[in-house]
C-alpha cells in the first residue's frame, strides 16, 4: 500500500515524505520531480511552454507509472488529485493523507521560492488565497487530514505513522509492524 501525501503548496509534502519513507524503510518519490526528469525541464518551464493541461497529463502519466512500482511514500503536487482519474488511482493504490496549514504559514514557507511556482506568480498572498478558496471543497473531501501548523516535519511524520498504524522497527533485526484492531487484521 502506497502512502500519498497531498495538499496545498508549502505544506511540506516532500520534506515530510522523505522522513516518513526513511522511518518506514520505503522508497520516496515526488511526482513533480518525476515529471521534471521525464520532460527535461522545470514545472515552470513546462507550464510556460506547454501549458497547464500538458503538465497535468504528464503528472497523470507519472502517477500511473509510480503506483505499479514497489510500495512507496509519494508526494503529490497540490492539484494532482483534482483530476478524478488521478484521485481514483491514488485511492485504489494506497492511503491519501491531506496535509493542511494556515495561510500565513504557507506564505512564510513559499515566499523564498515564489518564482518557481507558476500558479502562484504575482501577488503571492492574493494568488495563494484564491487557490485555497477554489480548492477548499476539494481538499475538504479527503478523510485523512493532518494539520502541520506548529509541528516539526518529524512530528508530522510520526503522527501519520501513528494514524496509519505503520512502523518499521530496527531492534534485534529489522521488521515492519502494523498496529490495528484485531478485527481489522484480516482486512489488511
Amino acid at each position: 500500500m502506497h502512502i500519498f501525501l497531498y495538499g496545498p503548496p508549502g505544506t511540506g509534502k516532500s520534506t515530510i515524505g522523505e522522513i516518513l519513507a526513511h522511518n518506514l524503510n520505503l522508497p520516496f518519490a515526488d511526482v513533480d520531480d518525476l515529471v521534471e526528469a521525464k520532460a527535461g525541464m522545470s514545472i515552470a518551464q513546462i507550464m510556460e511552454r506547454l501549458g497547464e493541461t500538458a503538465f497535468r497529463d504528464m503528472e497523470t502519466a507519472a502517477l500511473k507509472s509510480i503506483v505499479n512500482e514497489k510500495e512507496s511514500v509519494i508526494a503529490l503536487g497540490g492539484g494532482a488529485l483534482l483530476r478524478e482519474e488521478n484521485r481514483a488511482v491514488a485511492e485504489s493504490h494506497g492511503a491519501v493523507i491531506l496535509l493542511m496549514a494556515e495561510l500565513d504559514i504557507l506564505l512564510e514557507r513559499l515566499q523564498p521560492e515564489a518564482g518557481k511556482r507558476p500558479l502562484l506568480a504575482g501577488d503571492l498572498r492574493e494568488k495563494l488565497s484564491s487557490l485555497l478558496d477554489r480548492r477548499q471543497e476539494h481538499y475538504s473531501s479527503f478523510a485523512t487530514r493532518v494539520d502541520v501548523d506548529g509541528k516539526t516535519a518529524e512530528e508530522i511524520a510520526f503522527q501519520i505513522q501513528t494514524g496509519l498504524g505503520r512502523f518499521h522497527l530496527r531492534a534485534m533485526g529489522e521488521y515492519d509492524a502494523l498496529v490495528g484492531a484485531v478485527g481489522q487484521i484480516g482486512n489488511l
